[in-house]
C-alpha cells in the first residue's frame, strides 16, 4: 500500500470523524430539545422497570389494577424507574414483554442503565444509548459503503446523507429499540459480506449466530430481515459453490433463530395474538384487487385457503420484480464485477416489498409505520448512491444531499416534534401537579402511559376511566393538598371550576382544572 494511498484512508477516517461528531452534536441538540414523548416510548421504560407488571395497558387487561382508587405518586415513579430492590433484575423485562409484543433485550439495555440511577427517571438514560448505536451504525455503513461502492468518498457521502437525514433524526431520538435493530442489521450485513470469499472460520459462525441470535430478541422485525438476506446470500454461496460459506452462513443463522426462539418462546404466541402481528398476518384486505384475483385460481385449483393463497401469488410477484430489477441493475453495473451490491440492491427491493405488504397503514397512520423502515433506511440511501454514482448523476446526488438536510430542519414529523411548544401544556401540568393531587378522567387508561413522567412526581392520583364524562362524580380527598382534575379527551362540558391548562395528547386535547377554587 503506497503512501498515497494511506493518505486517503487516514483522511477519510478524520472525514468520518468530523461527520459523525456533527451527527452526534445535532442528535443531542434535538433529543435536549424533546420535552415530550409518544406512548410507547414510556412503555420502554415502564416495561423494562416496572416490577409490579403493565398499570396502564392500552390493550388488554393491566397486572395491577388502579382505578377507582387513591395511589401515591411513588408508584407510578417504581413503574417507570428502577427500584432499589430490584436492581439488575432482568426477569422484570422478561416477565413484561411476554405480555406484550416484542422480545426483551433492549428492555435488558435499557434496565442496566437505569439500576445505575434507581428511583430517577431520565430521557438520557434511552438516549445514551441510542447515541452509541448511531456512532456504530455510522462505522459500520461506512465499512460497507465502502466494500460495495469501492469509493472512499462516496461511502462518506453515504454516511453524511443518511445521518443528516429526517429518518436517521426521527429513529434516534424516539426512545424504542429500532435504533438497536438497525445497528444488529448491519452488523448481519457486515458478517455476510466477510463471508462470501469462502475463508470461512469458528469466528465467522459464532458472529452469525450471535448476531441472528441478539437481533432477534431485539425486534421480530429482524427475522423478515435475516430470512431474505441470508436466503439470497446462500443462493449466490451455493450457486458459486462456495460451500464452506454456504454452510457457514445456513446454520449459524438457523442456530441463532432457534436459540433466541428456545430462550423467549413466545414469537408465535406474540404474532397471532398481539395487535401488531395479528395485523402483520392478517394482509388479505391490503393486497390490490389484482392479486386477489390471480389468487383465486390457486385457491379454486389447489384447495387452499385463501390467506396461503394470498402469499403465494403475492411471493410469485415479488420474484418476478425482483428478476426484473436484478437484471436491470445487473446491466448497469454489467462493465465490471460486483455482485454483491446487485445482491443488496435486490435485498432492499424484496424487503420494502414484502414489509408494505405486511404492515397495516390503514389501522394507525403511515408515520406511525415508518419505524418499520428505520432499519432498511441506511441501506436504501447507499442503493441510491450508488446506481447514481455509476450513472455519473452528480447533480443529482449533490441535490439529494441538500433536500436531505433541508428534510432534517422541516420534515421530523412524528416521534421528534415533542418540543415545548407542542407538550407545554403537559409540561404545565407537571408543574402545578407536584407534590399536589391529581383526579384523572379519561376514555382510555393507555393515554395515562404518555404522562407518567409528571403523575410521578404527584403525591396521591385518582384515576376513573369513564367513558361518559356526565357521570364524574369526585372521590373523598384524602388530604389537605391542592387538588386538579385532569379530562381527557375534552367534550365541551361546562365543568364548574376554573380551567387552567389546555393541551394536546395523541392528537386529541386535554384540560386540567383547579378544583381549589369555585
Amino acid at each position: 500500500m503506497n503512501s498515497k494511498t494511506l493518505n486517503v484512508l487516514k483522511n477519510s477516517k478524520i472525514l468520518l470523524f468530523l461527520i459523525i461528531l456533527l451527527q452526534v452534536s445535532l442528535l443531542i441538540y434535538l433529543m435536549n430539545n424533546k420535552v415530550g414523548f409518544f406512548g410507547d416510548e414510556i412503555y420502554t421504560y415502564s416495561l423494562s422497570n416496572g416490577h409490579m407488571g403493565i398499570i396502564f395497558e392500552c390493550y388488554g387487561e393491566p397486572d395491577l389494577d388502579v382505578n377507582y382508587k387513591w395511589i401515591d405518586g411513588k408508584l407510578i415513579n417504581n413503574y417507570i424507574s428502577v427500584s432499589k430492590d430490584h436492581r439488575f433484575d432482568y426477569s422484570i423485562g422478561y416477565n413484561n414483554q411476554i405480555k406484550d409484543s416484542h422480545p426483551p433485550l433492549y428492555n435488558y439495555l435499557i434496565h442496566t442503565i437505569c439500576s445505575f440511577f434507581p428511583e430517577t427517571f431520565s430521557k438520557w438514560y434511552g438516549f445514551s444509548i441510542n447515541i452509541v448505536a448511531f456512532i456504530f451504525v455510522q462505522i459500520l455503513l461506512y465499512i460497507i459503503s465502502n466494500k460495495l461502492l469501492k469509493s472512499n468518498k462516496y461511502a462518506l457521502l453515504v454516511c453524511f446523507i443518511y445521518g443528516f437525514s429526517s429518518a436517521a433524526m426521527d429513529c434516534f431520538v424516539y426512545t424504542r429499540m429500532y435504533t438497536v435493530l438497525t445497528l444488529f442489521c448491519l452488523l448481519l450485513l457486515y458478517t455476510y459480506l466477510s463471508s462470501v470469499d469462502n475463508n470461512t472460520s469458528l469466528s465467522k459462525f459464532l458472529a452469525i449466530f450471535s448476531i441472528v441470535a441478539l437481533g432477534g430478541l431485539t425486534q421480530y422485525h429482524f427475522y423478515i430481515y435475516a430470512f431474505f438476506l441470508t436466503l439470497i446470500f446462500v443462493i449466490y454461496l451455493f450457486l458459486n459453490k462456495s460451500y464452506k460459506s454456504f454452510w457457514t452462513l445456513s446454520t449459524g443463522a438457523i442456530l441463532g433463530v432457534i436459540s433466541a426462539n428456545l430462550y423467549f418462546p413466545y414469537f408465535y404466541q406474540h404474532a397471532t395474538n398481539s395487535p401488531r402481528g395479528t395485523e402483520a398476518l392478517s394482509f388479505q384486505d391490503r393486497i390490490s384487487p389484482c392479486i386477489r384475483a390471480f389468487s383465486y385460481f390457486f385457491k379454486e385449483t389447489l384447495g387452499l385457503n385463501t390467506n396461503i393463497c394470498l402469499f403465494i401469488t403475492t411471493t410469485i410477484i415479488i420474484s418476478l420484480f425482483s428478476f426484473a430489477i436484478y437484471r436491470s441493475i445487473k446491466h448497469i453495473f454489467k462493465e465490471e464485477k460486483n455482485t454483491e451490491f446487485i445482491l443488496i440492491n435486490l435485498f432492499v427491493f424484496i424487503y420494502i416489498t414484502f414489509l408494505f405488504c405486511t404492515i397495516d397503514y390503514k389501522s394507525m397512520g403511515i408515520a406511525l409505520y415508518g419505524r418499520y423502515l428505520f432499519s432498511i433506511f441506511p441501506l436504501i440511501i447507499m442503493v441510491i448512491i450508488g446506481i447514481l454514482f455509476k450513472t455519473n448523476k452528480m447533480k443529482i446526488i449533490a441535490l439529494i444531499a441538500f433536500l436531505s438536510i433541508l428534510s432534517n430542519l422541516t420534515m421530523l414529523d412524528f416521534y421528534y416534534p415533542y418540543t415545548y411548544e407542542k407538550f407545554s401544556g403537559v409540561i404545565k401540568l407537571g408543574e402545578i401537579t407536584e407534590n399536589n393531587n391529581l383526579i384523572i378522567y379519561c376514555s382510555s387508561t393507555g393515554i395515562i402511559q404518555t404522562i407518567c413522567p409528571q403523575l410521578a412526581k404527584c403525591d396521591k392520583i385518582y384515576v376513573n376511566p369513564l367513558k361518559d364524562i356526565n357521570r364524574m362524580l369526585l372521590p373523598p380527598i384524602p388530604n389537605n393538598k391542592p387538588t386538579y382534575l385532569f379530562v381527557f379527551p375534552c367534550n365541551k362540558l361546562k365543568i364548574p371550576f376554573p380551567k387552567i391548562i389546555d393541551g394536546e395528547l395523541w392528537e386529541n386535547k386535554f384540560e386540567v382544572y383547579d378544583l381549589n377554587q369555585n
